[in-house]
């Protein structure tokens, strides 16, 4: 199925959870809030939401510095 990641369309599993996609991209789960349909997911809920067709996903990392 399609969905979009940080605007750039993906093609993924049916049901793929949050949590793969952290993997898939080598994204630690510390430093990353994610954003699915505008809505901001909880930690703890990034390995039991689904990614459904057509699904736009934000992943934001935070960078230190100054």
């Amino acid at each position: 199925m399609q969905i979009v990641i940080n605007g750039e369309k993906t093609e993924v599993e049916e049901g793929t959870p949050v949590s793969s996609l952290l993997e898939r991209y080598h994204l630690d789960p510390s430093f990353i809030v994610t954003e699915v349909n505008s809505i901001i997911l909880a930690k703890e809920q990034y390995g039991s939401s689904q990614l459904k067709e057509g699904d736009r996903v934000e992943l934001i990392r935070f960078m230190g510095g100054g």
